[in-house]
């Protein structure tokens, strides 16, 4: 299914711009107690994620960016999660790693139906509901690795309703919403090995216009 086709969609794009100059000062990064690499798993909209990539450990620890893009809600079918980061150790060390989840054929026709995400098991079989994997190797020419299987667990939505921001002109409004979860991915590279994503968790807080 190619996503860019007659149905409208509805894209809720989770962009985490790591920026490799910020100190961890400067984000909610509190480090798991099995393996101090990663975030311990929150649920307090710190805007972390983490991961271990064939063991080698993928961070997201700066504040996202984060994007709504609204066509239509009442012909909505697919929502695309996206992560950016960064690797922290190994051969891969400080090259960019982007990681992309896409679920499919899913009616969504207002802001509060993105609650029926909460603790529902999403099982990704690789091609109705896939995931993507993006490199961007310092040295080398960046590479994708598609048609990814595994599981994404919303544990947590959290909409933040006493909170409201407004824009200058006043033209919408919108509010906080904490999504928290965990997930667990695989691919199969050029070589035909699998690259196996594990101990995946994040903690983002959202901005929802209304």
């Amino acid at each position: 299914m190619k996503l860019l086709n007659l149905h409208l969609i509805f894209i809720i794009m989770v962009l985490v711009l790591f920026n490799s100059c910020v100190d961890l000062r400067d984000s909610d990064f509190h480090p798991d107690k099995e393996d101090s690499r990663l975030p311990r798993y929150t649920e307090k909209g710190y805007d972390v994620a983490g991961a271990l990539i064939d063991g080698d450990a993928w961070r997201v620890e700066r504040h996202p960016f984060t994007e709504i893009m609204l066509f239509d809600i009442s012909k909505v079918d697919t929502v695309v999660f996206e992560m950016y980061g960064k690797m922290i150790d190994g051969n891969g060390k400080d090259d960019y790693v982007s990681i992309y989840i896409y679920q499919t054929n899913i009616e969504m026709s207002t802001y509060s139906d993105l609650k029926q995400l909460e603790c529902n098991e999403i099982i990704l079989d690789g091609v109705k509901n896939y995931a993507e994997i993006k490199y961007f190797p310092i040295r080398e020419e960046r590479f994708t690795y598609k048609s990814g299987t595994g599981k994404l667990n919303f544990k947590s939505i959290r909409d933040i309703k006493n909170v409201t921001y407004r824009d200058p002109q006043n033209r919408f409004h919108s509010h906080p919403v904490h999504f928290s979860g965990i997930f667990e991915l695989s691919f199969e590279n050029q070589a035909g090995n699998l690259v196996e994503i594990t101990k995946g968790r994040f903690d983002f807080k959202v901005d929802l216009k209304e």
